[in-house]
């Protein structure tokens, strides 16, 4: 019970800054607006997680 909770707590912890960091931080970074960028920013958190589901299978 006490691992579960330190778990979600971490996760919790990791969201919270990823949202800080996008919130704060990105809006300063120049990013030019385009499709290819638009595809890009919503394709790539899946291809990741694919990319790890397929690692973590191959073990």
């Amino acid at each position: 019970m006490r691992q579960d909770l330190g778990v979600i707590l971490k996760v919790m912890g990791l969201s919270t800054t990823i949202a800080l960091l996008i919130k704060y931080a990105m809006p300063s970074f120049p990013i030019p607006v385009g499709d290819s960028i638009a595809l890009f920013s919503i394709l790539l958190p899946s291809a990741i997680v694919a990319f790890i589901l397929k690692f973590q299978s191959n073990r």
